[in-house]
């Protein structure tokens, strides 16, 4: 995970910053572009299944998806320490 970063696969694992064994970093800020293979305006529409969940109470931090390809886009769902995405499956339906 990197500011800014964009992934146009149909498959594959999303981690944090801290990677698949490690921490991210508390108040990070980082936007990333998870787009259907093939790219804007082509179908399937993307998704992306919690199968990890763990953010410190005390840090405050939220995870915010929208439904497009920046943050005025409408929003999806919305995760926090007190409020898991655990097991939950967010998809799409804007296709850009």
């Amino acid at each position: 995970m990197a500011d800014g970063a964009q992934w146009q696969a149909c498959s594959g694992t999303f981690y944090d910053s801290g990677g698949a064994a490690g921490a991210y970093g508390i108040s990070e800020t980082f936007t990333a572009t998870l787009c259907p293979s093939g790219g804007p305006g082509t179908a399937p529409f993307s998704s992306i299944t919690f199968t990890v969940w763990n953010l410190p109470v005390a840090s405050g931090d939220v995870l915010v998806i929208h439904d497009g390809q920046d943050a005025l886009a409408p929003v999806l769902a919305t995760g926090s320490s007190t409020l898991s995405l655990l097991g939950q499956t967010v998809t799409s339906t804007n296709p850009g």
